[in-house]
């Protein structure tokens, strides 16, 4: 019978066979580059992630962290102008 050890986990995947990460193991690298002191391009290829994939979780975090809840682009377009919120609109 084979076992796995407790620390793995299977890693789902989706159509295209990318890797998708949870919300929470993201949280968690983007809080260990924050300590960490790298800058993101040394810090994803040491962390085992694409850059450009590390760089939009990243942006999505600050976008959260400077106005609240992130939105999307359809999101934003959804709402009438004068509720929108964001630069200078």
């Amino acid at each position: 019978m084979n076992t796995t050890p407790a620390d793995e986990t299977i890693l789902k995947t989706d159509v295209l066979g990318r890797v998708k990460t949870p919300a929470a193991r993201r949280e968690q690298l983007l809080d260990e580059f924050d300590r960490s002191g790298l800058n993101g391009r040394k810090f994803a290829e040491l962390a085992g992630i694409k850059y450009q994939t590390f760089a939009t979780w990243a942006q999505k975090r600050r976008r959260q962290r400077c106005c609240g809840r992130w939105q999307s682009h359809a999101e934003f377009f959804r709402q009438p102008e004068g509720v929108r919120g964001g630069r200078g609109m």
